[in-house]
């Protein structure tokens, strides 16, 4: 008997595991049990009223399980996530909750149990309705005199479980994106390699745009910055990529920047990084095009375009290596090979004061000016039959041959979007025709000065090409009172660009 004359019961050994999870669950009745264990009695009301709490505060499902694996005691818990009543639940065995063992096996984890005290494992448990959902367990074994039975904490953890599988997925693209790029990257390098000897992809049957090529292959290998002049469309991108596959960095990237793309705030952030904090935005430190590219070659296109206040930031990187990032106080070092592009005539931007001189001298160490394609005739078949191949997969067509008359009609165009409109025309061609002959497209009445010249020109059958063109230059200036641009120009009235007009009165000393 107990204090004031309340029965007693022996106490069943409990595991300490089990003591300390009593109390991170049920506060309020740790400390009377934990003076009651010390006495090594506890009153029966009191034995009741820690079970009734633990059984009913619990947050996961508890069950008491005697030694015939019946089950004798649910808390709510565990009816909501089973969808039994408790007296149903009274009429149940575990072997029905669970299909990780069977009658068989009770024994032996009733023994394992007995041996470990506790286990912790992870399993899945069935519903009422027959659906299955994964479970964290936790079970004590309890012993006393006359009584064995285990306490079992069932945790459901079905969104852990989706949260694990979807991170899982997340990673499995991950590495397929990192695959996928190194396959691609694979791909490119073959298929640049595949496109004949040392010109990277670029085709040509044109005697002068071997001579470029040769240039290029011969200033590869150095360090020195080259500068591209073409117009738009004229393969600068390709060339480029030449000069660097060609070079001792081509193992290293190269790395593109559009100097026109890009809003003028944008631009020192994308060459040189910024610090986070440095401005409006900068929510974190970036790297810029030069970090990137060290090592390898920096592609700065439409290099005309770039603010003057961002030139001379661009003349110390190449003239001594160095920068800093916006907002940052480090000067870093970058080892770079530029390469840079521009459809301007620079000397003209020179002069009105749109382009430093200084740095045009250092970018133009090694120029190379790229014909347009209405200066390459015999290269339109080769890349109209090269477009042909490249798009009719795409596009599902039939056809496998062009016809001279369509040859002729595209020497005849004066090409002003170059290589680029030719590919354009050739694809929108594949979506049109019906047939196995290539079906060309209306082209816009614009005929190439160099292949049709304009009548007034040709003073004399056996003027030569050379004579034409500089009588069909000095007739269209003497026409537009010697100006070049505008839509009164004569650069508009012979139908080329104006830096194309220019070169062409260098060449020929025309005033």
């Amino acid at each position: 008997m107990g204090d004031g004359g309340q029965p007693t019961i022996p106490l069943p050994h409990i595991p300490p595991g089990f003591l300390l999870a009593s109390k991170r669950i049920f506060p309020e009745a740790s400390p009377v049990a934990s003076s009651s264990y010390q006495s090594g009695v506890l009153h029966s009301k009191l034995a009741k009223d820690l079970a009734e709490i633990t059984i009913r505060k619990s947050p996961d499902a508890v069950f008491w399980v005697g030694r015939d694996a019946r089950i004798f005691r649910v808390n709510e818990a565990a009816c909501q996530m089973h969808g039994y009543t408790e007296e149903e639940f009274k009429q149940l065995r575990v072997f029905d909750l669970t299909n990780a063992y069977q009658s068989d096996d009770w024994n032996d984890m009733w023994a394992m149990l007995r041996r470990k005290q506790s286990l912790t494992k992870e399993s899945h448990h069935i519903r009422k309705d027959g659906t299955i959902f994964p479970i964290d367990a936790t079970i004590f074994f309890l012993e006393g005199e006359n009584l064995d039975f285990c306490a079992c904490f069932i945790r459901d953890i079905s969104e852990r479980k989706e949260a694990e599988k979807a991170l899982q997925k997340a990673y499995r693209q991950i590495e397929n994106l990192k695959d996928r790029l190194a396959d691609e990257n694979l791909y490119l390098r073959q298929e640049i390699s595949a496109q004949g000897p040392g010109n990277r992809g670029i085709l040509t049957n044109d005697p002068g745009f071997e001579e470029i090529l040769t240039l290029a292959r011969r200033v590869a290998p150095t360090a020195s910055t080259v500068l591209l002049n073409g117009e738009t469309g004229t393969g600068k991108e390709l060339l480029a990529r030449l000069i660097h596959e060609d070079s001792p960095r081509r193992d290293r990237s190269l790395i593109k920047v559009n100097c026109a793309t890009l809003p003028a705030e944008l631009i020192e952030s994308e060459l040189f990084g910024h610090e986070k904090g440095s401005f409006s935005g900068a929510y974190a430190q970036r790297k810029g095009r030069f970090e990137l590219a060290d090592g390898g070659t920096l592609f700065l296109d439409e290099i005309g375009e770039l603010p003057l206040d961002l030139q001379s930031k661009l003349l110390r990187v190449l003239q001594e290596g160095e920068f800093e990032r916006i907002g940052g106080q480090e000067t870093l070092s970058t080892d770079v090979r530029v390469i840079a592009a521009t459809n301007r005539n620079l000397e003209e931007a020179i002069t009105q004061q749109k382009f430093r001189e200084d740095l045009y001298y250092r970018l133009n160490i090694f120029p190379l000016k790229l014909p347009p394609l209405r200066d390459r005739l015999n290269d339109i078949p080769l890349l109209a039959r090269h477009f042909i191949e490249k798009h009719r997969p795409q596009t599902g067509s039939s056809v496998k041959t062009i016809s001279p008359s369509s040859i002729k009609a595209l020497q005849k165009y004066s090409w002003p979007g170059n290589i680029r409109e030719l590919e354009n025309i050739i694809e929108r061609a594949l979506i049109l025709s019906t047939g196995k002959q290539l079906e060309l497209p209306p082209l816009p009445h614009k005929t190439s000065p160099t292949a049709n010249p304009a009548p007034a020109a040709r003073t004399t059958p056996s003027s030569s090409l050379k004579e034409v063109e500089i009588e069909a230059i000095q007739l269209a200036l003497t026409q537009c009172g010697g100006k070049i641009e505008g839509p009164h120009g004569a650069a508009r009235k012979l139908e080329i660009a104006p830096s194309t007009l220019r070169d062409r009165i260098r060449k020929y000393g025309l005033s």
